[in-house]
């Protein structure tokens, strides 16, 4: 039993549906979907619309067109709002995408220590090398460009080649490429 508009109405549950996810924890209340003609009988329409949508003129914003419509419109009948709050909808999109950030932030770093890793022990691999190159003259700084050629080749060696082939695969978000 509900009270609309101060009177009691039975309806009866036809379906319950749980309505929480990881990203919609703090929906509180409760839907219903009910027919139209149920609702006008409820609340005693016969015809007309309990909401209207008015977009503003291009040279107009809502603001303005709100200000405007409560000043031309009985108050106590009708109430003039905005359709969504666009605040509302920013510090949603905010507490939406935050776990997104998290896991990129998480996923670089990891990236990067890997990266690190590898070449530090790719480095250590060929100290011989190195040693035998400055013995006979080589700078520091052209061993370092050596290396830093040498890990860019093969960076976009391993792209060129690594993209087509994922982008590829039957579980790829991109689809096969035909």
């Amino acid at each position: 039993m509900y009270d609309i508009n101060g009177s009691p109405v039975d309806f009866e549950v036809a379906e319950i549906a749980a309505y929480d996810t990881v990203f919609l924890r703090h929906t509180r209340g409760a839907t219903a979907l009910l027919p139209l003609e149920t609702i006008k009988e409820v609340l005693g329409w016969e015809d007309g619309y309990s909401e209207i949508l008015i977009e503003p003129a291009p040279n107009s914003t809502t603001g303005n067109l709100i200000s405007e419509l409560k000043n031309a419109l009985d108050n106590g009948k009708y109430r003039v709002s905005e359709v969504v709050n666009e605040a509302q909808i920013a510090a949603d999109a905010r507490q939406k995408s935050m776990p997104f950030f998290l896991i990129s932030f998480f996923s670089l770093t990891m990236s990067i220590f890997i990266i690190y890793s590898s070449y530090k022990v790719i480095t250590l691999d060929r100290l011989p090398i190195i040693g035998t190159f400055r013995s006979i003259g080589a700078t520091e700084k052209t061993v370092t460009r050596i290396l830093l050629l040498e890990s860019l080749f093969y960076g976009c060696t391993g792209g060129l080649i690594g993209i087509p082939i994922g982008t590829q695969h039957p579980m790829s978000p991109y689809g096969r490429i035909t």
